[in-house]
């Protein structure tokens, strides 16, 4: 608990704190980021709110995908319904892979500190579990009220950047400004590596059921 409180207060204090070697002062930063992650994604799926997310997405006219879903048939959509279904169960694993790839993007904004890749990994993991762990009353939200999936990724979008604004701006010493930039940066290059690897397990996907991938 207390490390939960002090990532939201002074997330600076627990990343350098961590290195430092207080290692029992503050929750392991991977097993931190395996529960709250696993916490919002149980609470995502058993409440239906990836259901309804998806549903939106696929079949909802108002969606903000709907247009791709048009050049679609519909062995096609409901392919892609499986899709969307098998996956459900490794949502937490999706989440997760954005650790490593975070890290090597806090690498590449932050060569400049020559800190170690380990370093950024202990950074990059307390940042996407406590991000989870502020994105669960948006999802609490969501099972009450049903909202173009567009605003569900505004928000997202939102409270990493914001976070990730405060998270490194203690955890780096670095001024406000260069703390937003890389904050949209470090978002923008875990968003397309994970669209990649989407792609990637789609084409697997679509092989292995003998149909063809559409976007």
């Amino acid at each position: 608990m207390s490390t939960t409180i002090k990532l939201t207060t002074s997330p600076g204090e627990v990343v350098k704190g961590y290195l430092a070697g207080k290692t029992r002062k503050f929750y392991h930063p991977f097993r931190y980021a395996l529960v709250m992650v696993t916490l919002h994604t149980i609470l995502t799926v058993s409440t239906g709110v990836y259901d309804d997310q998806v549903h939106r997405m696929t079949d909802d006219p108002s969606s903000w995908n709907a247009v791709a879903a048009e050049g679609m048939t519909e062995d096609q959509l409901e392919r892609n319904r499986e899709f969307q279904e098998e996956i459900k169960g490794y949502l937490s694993l999706f989440t997760l892979i954005g650790i490593p790839i975070g890290a090597i993007g806090l690498w590449f904004l932050f060569r400049d500190k020559k800190l170690y890749f380990g370093e950024h990994l202990v950074s990059a993991s307390y940042y996407i579990g406590h991000a989870s762990l502020l994105s669960v009353p948006f999802t609490i939200i969501a099972i009450f009220v049903q909202y173009n999936p567009m605003w569900n990724l505004i928000s997202s979008a939102l409270i990493y950047i914001g976070y990730g604004t405060v998270m490194l701006k203690w955890a780096y010493d670095v001024k406000w400004v260069r703390a937003l930039a890389s904050s949209i940066a470090l978002l923008i290059i875990s968003a397309l590596a994970l669209t990649i690897l989407s792609m990637v397990v789609g084409v697997g996907y679509a092989l292995v059921v003998g149909v063809s991938p559409q976007g």
